[in-house]
């Protein structure tokens, strides 16, 4: 009754004001300070015990009230055990905010909740080894999905040392794994020789305390350092499957389905398309039944990469438009990145520059954002053919330079394809390539990957003609041939024969020339690859000898060419486009 009293005193004096509503309404009345000001000086004129003593019993009674909410509320737990001086259960309700906040992928308001964690495990709040590898694991894959890897390093460099003090050896195995996995996939810290050393490390603890889980990551772990570096598929293949069997025998379907993502890659690299395939879908299966939205979008887009190397545009559309709207609402930068980049492969092949452009500018400066190396590097690499393509090869010069200066990348795969895409841009545009390169049309190799194969392989053709080599160039341009050819990658092709027959008319062996473009043309017809069929028809018809079919071959690429020059985004794409010999003799304006 005197609290009562006060109270009512209190609301009279306007200090506090009467709130209750349904949802009160078997709490009893609430009541709320008018103004902060006037709350923070009752709070301040509390001792310091005093206030410990509110502090605890609000949380307590949050915890009798919202007893089946808990996570919703943990953050505010965590605020009041904290001031009141409870530093264990403090610890444990920042952890579970940290929880909540990543199951509905509010990451950087995770980090706030697992920092704070963080703070009263360093200043020497009791924890046992489980809150430990809770913290640590979450808190360093919460720096994953920010990109920020260094400090993700540092947060599994600090879990060791936890781990040493206290001689956990189950701590200790999990800080090594992380570590390992961060130089085993593409980031700023990729480095697949101290990645197996750190995995030799965690192998022999593992064995050590028989955790077959942690044995399923090591070698999925080893197979990703195998697959980024040069002529290793087979190795790679060996640590995945190993991996998968260990996974699949214990059951743990999440990695299950992480290993087939990437795997699918390493068969695919190896021409095994079938087998990738299937990876595919039993990984795309198994993400969207555990409900892994950043995994799901990432799957998306790889198949989406199958779709264009088999020549289905529109398909692999409709997979980066679902990867790109779950990354969008997730707020997962690189997954946007990703799917943005690749999408403007397809526009491309469908002949929609506009797009194309677009999707390469915004998807590489995501990538940026994210630190997601193949998003920086191949989508400028590609933006340089296209604007090659459209008869601006010193704005593709532009693209390139900046990107030898930007990126420094520790792939191995990248570096001979950056160096020769490099030396052709440079060499078409009147330079000489850069000093240093003493790079050969032998060093292409289709076990760097058929992405990076394909525009390394290219761009030596382009210097070959371009340096009037024509033999070689045709020489090279049926190998790539032969290697798209042999593994059924129709969208790979079809440049290679453009080039070819160019090199061949020049030649004088025009029943040659006619007939990679006329393959070309088939292709390209197949698949709706309208940029190739545009270069291809106006030279097909200069070697048809029937001239009304040769004028419906120039009436065709005439109509393309006038779609493609009128959906170019700058005057200054639209002049070099203009000005290209094939554009002008069809008399295009």
């Amino acid at each position: 009754m005197i609290v009562q009293t006060a109270l009512d005193q209190m609301v009279k004096a306007q200090l506090l004001r009467r709130q209750s509503t349904a949802e009160d309404t078997n709490l009893g009345a609430g009541y709320v300070f008018k103004h902060a000001l006037t709350q923070e000086a009752a709070y301040r004129s509390l001792p310091h015990r005093q206030r410990s003593v509110v502090h605890r019993r609000v949380a307590e009674c949050y915890e009798q009230l919202f007893a089946e909410r808990l996570d919703e509320h943990a953050a505010m737990l965590a605020y009041h055990f904290a001031e009141a001086g409870d530093q264990t259960r403090a610890l444990s309700y920042s952890l579970r905010a940290g929880d909540h906040a990543m199951a509905v992928y509010a990451v950087a308001e995770a980090l706030l909740y697992f920092d704070r964690a963080l703070a009263l495990v360093v200043a020497g709040c009791p924890a046992i080894e489980e809150q430990l590898l809770h913290l640590f694991g979450r808190r360093g894959r919460a720096l994953e999905l920010e990109s920020r890897f260094e400090d993700a390093d540092d947060n599994y460099a600090l879990m060791e040392r936890f781990a040493v003090d206290r001689s956990q050896a189950r701590l200790e195995l999990a800080a090594v794994l992380a570590q390992t996995k961060l130089r085993s996939f593409v980031n700023q810290l990729f480095d697949p020789v101290e990645g197996r050393k750190l995995a030799e490390r965690a192998l022999a603890l593992a064995e050590t305390l028989g955790d077959r889980r942690s044995q399923a990551e090591i070698y999925w772990d080893l197979m990703n350092q195998a697959r980024f570096n040069v002529g290793q598929q087979e190795e790679a293949i060996a640590a995945g499957e190993h991996a998968l069997e260990i996974a699949r025998a214990i059951g743990w379907q999440e990695q299950v389905a992480a290993i087939l993502n990437d795997i699918a890659d390493v068969f695919a690299d190896s021409g095994r398309f079938d087998e990738g395939n299937a990876a595919l879908e039993e990984a795309r299966t198994l993400w969207r039944d555990l409900g892994n939205q950043p995994m799901l979008a990432d799957n998306l887009s790889n198949t989406g990469v199958w779709r264009i190397m088999q020549g289905d545009f529109q398909g692999a559309i409709v997979c980066f438009d679902e990867a790109h709207e779950i990354s969008t609402r997730i707020k997962n930068v690189w997954g946007q990145g990703y799917s943005r980049s690749v999408r403007g492969i397809a526009y491309w092949q469908l002949g929609r520059y506009d797009q194309t452009i677009e999707d390469f500018t915004i998807g590489s400066a995501l990538s940026d954002e994210a630190g997601f190396l193949i998003g920086q590097v191949l989508p400028r690499i590609q933006l340089a053919f296209v604007y090659l393509e459209l008869g601006c090869p010193h704005l593709g010069l532009e693209v390139m330079q900046r990107l030898s200066h930007s990126i420094a990348t520790p792939v191995p795969q990248f570096t001979p394809s950056l160096s020769v895409v490099l030396a052709a841009f440079q060499e078409i545009n009147g330079l000489a390539a850069a000093a240093g390169f003493r790079g050969s049309p032998d060093d292409v190799d289709p076990m760097q990957g058929f992405w990076v194969f394909n525009f390394a392989s290219l761009s030596w053709i382009v210097r070959l003609l371009h340096t009037g080599r024509l033999e070689e160039a045709v020489a090279m341009c049926i190998r790539h041939i032969d290697v798209m050819q042999g593994h059924n990658i129709v969208a790979f092709q079809t440049d290679a024969r453009l080039f070819a027959s160019r090199a061949l008319v020049q030649l004088g062996q025009l029943t040659e020339a006619r007939e990679q473009l006329s393959t070309a043309r088939a292709l390209a017809e197949g698949v709706g690859q309208r940029r190739i069929l545009w270069q291809v028809l106006p030279l097909l018809a200069d070697l048809t000898p029937d001239t009304s079919a040769a004028e419906a071959l120039r009436a065709e690429a005439a109509a393309i060419m006038a779609d493609v020059r009128d959906q170019l985004p700058t005057e200054e794409l639209r002049a070099g486009f203009l000005a290209l010999p094939d554009v002008r003799r069809i008399g295009l304006l």
